[in-house]
């Protein structure tokens, strides 16, 4: 049973088996996503999984955009070599890049003052060529080059147009998080978080490091569901490979960890699948 809290009480589980965990630089990133929902990721799945209100996210995005829906939950349970494995999947798809494009008339306002959108205009450096997207907060008589740095006046040859039109773009931050596969974390935790029937706390991206002081793994999940240990480990392919799943094993082996969680976008693998289940 779980005692405190489970960053500190898994710190003292891994020192147990010569391991040293600390939060990462993604750790940090969830954390300030999550400020934009109150620290609620119930509210962040809501939105960003939402069928009606993901087609403002897939706005930002390049490349055929698909119609893919599914609820977020339990896609399956496996209880096999380590006590139990769990598998999560929620279909995506898309590239993600610097926000160039509008996004219709619908956009909701509330999220403008959550910052989880940002108002700005698409301008061209005059001496460079270089086309992006600029925060209201940047441009004002002057504006300066994301790519050559040149300082040059905020006018129609840069605008490409007599008056401004405005744009929206996602929160770096935001960016971030999708660059990571962040947000499929969220999602695990998600589901977990709706599995506990008394008590639940978690934390993500927790790197380990040996008593050589290298990074040897990331736990992506790790969370206290009334009272057990639960790690996780999240793929954008959903493919598990053999080394990773042994340091898996492993780690819960030693640290006697009560449940396994797979996390994927889109499906488990019939070999990712049959991998796990030879553990």
């Amino acid at each position: 049973m779980l005692r405190c809290s489970i960053f500190d009480d898994f710190t003292e589980i891994v020192r147990t088996v010569g391991l040293s965990p600390a939060r990462s630089i993604k750790t940090m990133n969830v954390a300030s996503v999550l400020e934009m929902w109150n620290q609620s990721t119930e509210r962040f799945c809501d939105d960003y999984y939402n069928k009606d209100t993901s087609r403002i996210f897939e706005s930002f995005k390049l490349g055929v955009k698909s119609r893919t829906t599914a609820s977020v939950g339990l896609a399956a349970h496996y209880g096999l070599g380590i006590r139990n494995k769990i598998f999560f999947s929620q279909p995506l798809n898309g590239a993600f890049i610097p926000p160039l494009t509008s996004i219709d008339d619908e956009l909701p306002d509330l999220w403008l003052r959550q910052k989880i959108l940002v108002r700005g205009e698409r301008l061209t450096c005059r001496k460079c060529g270089w086309i992006d997207f600029y925060d209201a907060n940047e441009t004002t008589t002057l504006f300066q080059c994301h790519r050559c740095r040149t300082s040059q006046t905020h006018d129609q040859r840069s605008m490409g147009a007599i008056e401004p039109r405005f744009l929206y773009g996602l929160n770096p931050l935001i960016y971030g998080l999708q660059e990571s596969d962040s947000d499929l974390v969220i999602l695990g935790i998600e589901s977990l978080r709706k599995c506990s029937e008394h008590y639940f706390e978690w934390e993500t991206e927790i790197e380990l490091f040996n008593s050589e002081g290298r990074n040897i793994q990331e736990v992506d999940i790790l969370a206290n569901v009334d009272g057990r240990l639960f790690i996780g480990e999240c793929k954008t392919n959903g493919k598990l490979n053999g080394a990773q799943l042994h340091s898996y094993v492993r780690l819960c082996r030693e640290c006697d960890v009560d449940t396994f969680v797979c996390v994927a976008k889109g499906t488990w693998s019939n070999a990712a699948k049959a991998t796990i289940q030879s553990a």
